[in-house]
């Protein structure tokens, strides 16, 4: 078995919804074990998409890479 590695990048926003200011702010790395090297890693990120990604006027987080590496 080996595990997911999901990386995101992380958006402030110093302005408002009719003016917004986006700065970068690092990002996170999430984990998902016990997924084998296959096909389905793209299917896998598409469904814990919903729960790492956020879009709203003052905060972003957007998955920007993944890879699978051993446990």
């Amino acid at each position: 078995m080996a595990k997911l590695m999901i990386f995101t990048q992380v958006y402030e926003n110093y302005g408002d919804a009719q003016k917004p200011h986006w700065k970068a702010k690092g990002g996170s790395e999430y984990v998902v074990k016990g997924v084998d090297e296959c096909d389905m890693i793209d299917i896998i990120v598409d469904r814990v998409r919903g729960k790492i990604e956020t879009d709203n006027d003052a905060f972003q987080e957007h998955i920007i890479g993944y890879r699978v590496v051993a446990d």
